[in-house]
């Protein structure tokens, strides 16, 4: 057959001799020719959580390089120098692997955390190591600050750090928190683990510093300060 476009017209019967209306069938035909490469079908991507779990992984098990080919970017934030300067001063002594992954995480960031920034995710590290009263050293640990950071709720929780939410709740509204009401839950939730809220609202957060200091007196500075700003910016609780 000679190289070029064809028409087959097509037509199906039965053993009882019914016959059905013809169909066409088009086609190219190239012998000797190499065939055009086939399309690969769209992939999935992985869910929100799934991509958690595998971005906890890479922060754990991979080297800063690793981490910068997953996210696909040409060069991380911060240098490793800097990147280790700030995890030192702001974490203090750590072990060289603990140094490693939060240096890592900091500096360069994982797939889900990049809309964060450098600043951002030391701040949800931070925020992390005060809920729990230790740094993330696990996948499952890495996870969470992952999803804190996502605006999700951590997977393992800390009753210390929901009862001294709960007290600042009371402070900035006047009242106990109706954990039945989700507003009241969002706060909560927010001051207790520091919850990323995404989009930001700059104007609500600018707003809530202004409340902030108007009730407690002082600009806020450490992590569980800044996750009452988030709380009273985002949860849409009132008095």
């Amino acid at each position: 057959m000679a190289n070029g476009s064809h028409t087959f017209t097509l037509r199906a019967h039965d053993a009882a001799g019914n016959v059905s209306g013809s169909v066409s069938l088009n086609f190219t035909s190239n012998q000797g020719q190499p065939l055009p490469p086939a399309s690969q079908p769209p992939q999935n991507p992985p869910s929100a959580l799934v991509q958690f779990g595998n971005d906890a992984h890479l922060v754990v098990t991979g080297s800063r390089d690793t981490m910068l080919v997953a996210t696909g970017r040409g060069a991380c934030e911060m240098t490793q120098a800097m990147s280790d300067s700030r995890t030192d001063s702001v974490f203090g002594s750590l072990d060289a692997t603990l140094r490693a992954q939060v240096s890592n995480f900091i500096g360069c960031g994982t797939q889900t955390t990049l809309q964060l920034g450098a600043g951002e995710r030391i701040g949800v590290v931070n925020s992390f190591r005060a809920a729990f009263g230790r740094m993330p050293m696990t996948e499952a640990d890495w996870t969470d600050v992952i999803k804190i950071s996502n605006g999700r709720f951590p997977g393992q929780t800390s009753a210390s750090a929901e009862t001294s939410a709960r007290a600042r709740f009371k402070l900035v509204y006047l009242r106990d928190a109706n954990l039945s009401v989700a507003s009241d839950n969002n706060a909560v939730t927010i001051m207790a683990y520091g919850l990323r809220p995404l989009p930001r609202n700059l104007n609500a957060e600018a707003s809530a510093i202004l409340t902030f200091r108007a009730i407690f007196k002082t600009t806020p500075v450490s992590a569980t300060q800044w996750d009452t700003v988030r709380a009273i910016a985002y949860s849409g609780a009132t008095r």
